[in-house]
């Protein structure tokens, strides 16, 4: 916990606590459901029953963007005189908000029905032999369509597992992609789905060719040292951006970016210790101890992409994010002068059970698809994490669509 007191406010101090958003927000208060924002002052010490901290993600859902920086629950001896009927106990005022989830998602059935049509005549051939003649038939209309060719690189890989013409496919229609950081990130993505962590690494390498100062471009260059075992080579990469971030050659030090990229640091120094030392050393505490759980990772290829996305947590309530240009300017305005594009959802063990993810796409300047990449980290900040990487190309507009399910610190299931 770290408590700053203000001269001017001296009574009224502003508590971080740690583990919550890496101490970056403040608290809030949660005075017998009464929700404050600012310390409650006018509480006598007597009449205080009890104290609780809380923080993760289950937060959210019930509290709103506020709970960010975690919450302090109060409950006074007096407090709480009505009681709920249904239960008892006394009214949950936090919980007393029209946010149930009823449902209303598209299923991923559903929104197929919205692909491309030569995407839907892709599907409707009999083989493999056929889909290739078709390819060829189609190829020639969308010569100067990226987003053709990424359909079509992911239909072949995933439809008849023929990498090597995804593959060609790619190489035949470079063009497209050359000089690209947009298309690139997009393929990249769909080659992490694929587990060919080797290409998304040649691509990532190339985009940081083209965006030496964005701060995305050093973040997923690191993520993709360390997929493909460098992982000294990954922790270099953290170092020096620490050190342009210090030296103010990039403009990255914020709430949001910074403490997504001094956890990954960490969880990588804390995964791979023996590789990142020349001697053995003995184990310490966990880098990682102040969060062990569920860990949702968003990124998009798109600055411009804007979109909601809902979380549901297993009691069906709701908290949606929007990204924005209407919902939060100033996050897009730091988001595009530091140069990123990514969101991190942390989910502990408060509420446990099945979360829903569901996102509808707001669109972008270029009426064009998105692509968004989800890596869900199971069991993260302990030996047995792991993740998975799943993507979705955000093409149909202003409807409410399921994403994925996931449990906590268990498995992804995909409807």
């Amino acid at each position: 916990v770290r408590v700053e007191r203000l001269a001017q406010s001296f009574n009224k101090p502003t508590i971080y606590l740690r583990g919550a958003s890496q101490g970056l927000f403040p608290a809030i208060y949660d005075v017998d459901g009464l929700i404050l924002n600012e310390f409650p002052d006018f509480i006598m010490v007597e009449n205080v029953e009890r104290i609780g901290i809380l923080s993760g993600l289950g937060l959210v859902t019930k509290y709103g963007g506020n709970g960010n920086g975690g919450v302090i629950v109060i409950n006074t001896k007096g407090g709480n005189t009505y009681r709920d009927p249904r239960t008892g106990g006394p009214f949950d005022q936090a919980l007393l908000r029209n946010n149930i989830y009823e449902g209303n998602a598209l299923s991923k059935e559903q929104a197929s029905k919205n692909v491309p049509t030569y995407l839907k005549e892709l599907y409707a051939t009999n083989s493999e032999r056929e889909a290739v003649d078709l390819y060829k038939e189609q190829s020639s209309r969308y010569t100067s369509s990226m987003y053709y060719f990424l359909d079509v690189f992911g239909y072949f890989a995933a439809k008849w597992n023929n990498i090597s013409l995804a593959d060609q496919i790619i190489e035949d229609h470079w063009y497209l992609f050359k000089d690209n950081p947009v298309g690139m990130k997009a393929l990249a993505y769909l080659y992490q789905t694929l587990g060919n962590n080797e290409k998304a690494h040649e691509l990532y390498k190339e985009i940081f060719i083209l965006r030496p100062n964005y701060a995305q471009s050093y973040r997923d260059l690191a993520l993709s040292y360390a997929d493909v075992g460098d992982y000294r080579k990954s922790a270099s990469i953290y170092a020096r951006y620490d050190y342009l971030v210090a030296e103010g050659f990039i403009r990255a030090e914020d709430k949001e970016f910074t403490p997504l990229m001094e956890r990954e640091f960490s969880n990588l120094l804390e995964l791979h210790r023996k590789e990142l030392t020349t001697t053995e050393t003995k184990k310490g505490p966990s880098l990682n101890s102040d969060f062990e759980g569920t860990r949702l990772v968003f990124e998009w290829n798109d600055s411009e992409a804007e979109f909601q996305l809902q979380f549901v947590n297993p009691n069906d309530k709701y908290y949606n994010w929007e990204h924005s240009l209407l919902a939060d300017p100033d996050l897009i305005r730091i988001e595009k002068l530091k140069g990123y594009s990514c969101k991190e959802y942390l989910i502990d063990g408060s509420i446990t059970g099945n979360w829903k993810v569901n996102l509808k796409y707001l669109g972008n300047k270029s009426l064009t698809p998105s692509y968004l990449k989800a890596t869900i980290y199971h069991n993260f900040g302990t030996p047995s994490q792991r993740k998975e990487t799943r993507v979705f190309k955000l093409q149909l507009k202003d409807v409410n669509q399921e994403l994925f399910k996931v449990r906590n610190s268990v498995s992804l299931t995909a409807d």
